[in-house]
């Protein structure tokens, strides 16, 4: 049975979130408590590897699994630059695919507080972050980099900045992508060159449009953007790339 004291500590982290912006039922809050288990369909690899691929992602998946107890962050990291690195060579991937990445996301940020100041552990949120960009559930990407910020995970990186940024030039909010770009530049968030670079791109742009993101129901697949280093700056093609 949940204890009294469990049951407190949870109402208080829910006021907590709601003071902060962020709504508790997208709270990814399965990262609180040190793992027991894993849950299901995160090791599953996509049915688009080829043999020689699906053996190289079977050792990282082993490498994970075989963790006595927390597993580290750059071994969550590891897996999932091998897998956001395959869908990113396609112009157009299986649902189930993206699904699965999604999933992986999921479990790997299933992580104890004393990983919140680990640098592996922040560029697991900003990919997840970004991949929520690139499939347009811009709704996810929000809470996702709010709760980022609650808990202060990666706020000195210009990911943070930059993707927060994105999301409101997405709407046409340049003002306030401005913005944005420039707290994080206040802030100190290296390396300080890329904000530069969005933050003159964003102040030359008046009047725009948002980045529309396509899923073709009928043949049930998504398409990712085919330009790897960026977050979908489709905004003009003198978008400057993400990191």
């Amino acid at each position: 049975q949940t204890s009294h004291a469990t049951m407190i500590a949870s109402h208080d982290a829910d006021k907590e979130n709601r003071a902060n912006g962020i709504n508790p039922t997208h709270t990814p809050s399965h990262h609180i408590t040190k793992r027991t288990s894993f849950g299901q369909g995160w090791e599953t690899s996509s049915s688009q590897l080829t043999e020689t691929e699906r053996a190289e992602r079977a050792q990282l998946v082993s490498a994970i699994k075989d963790q006595p107890g927390v597993v580290h962050p750059s071994l969550w990291l590891r897996l999932l630059n091998f897998d956001d690195a395959k869908i990113r060579e396609k112009d157009s991937v299986e649902k189930s695919s993206v699904e699965a990445l999604l999933r992986l996301y999921q479990e790997a940020t299933k992580t104890p507080k004393e990983f919140y100041s680990n640098d592996d552990l922040a560029s697991i949120w900003f990919g997840y972050a970004r991949l929520q960009i690139r499939l347009g559930e811009d709704d996810e990407a929000r809470q996702t980099l709010k709760w980022m910020k609650v808990k202060k995970i990666g706020l000195r990186r210009t990911e943070f900045y930059i993707s927060c940024a994105h999301l409101e030039a997405k709407m046409g909010n340049f003002e306030k992508a401005c913005d944005i770009i420039t707290r994080g530049i206040e802030f100190g968030a290296s390396p300080r060159d890329r904000l530069d670079q969005f933050l003159t791109f964003f102040k030359t742009k008046a009047g725009g449009r948002p980045v529309q993101h396509a899923t073709d129901a009928k043949d049930n697949t998504t398409t990712v953007p085919a330009s790897s280093p960026s977050i979908t700056p489709t905004l003009s093609s003198a978008t400057p790339q993400h990191p």
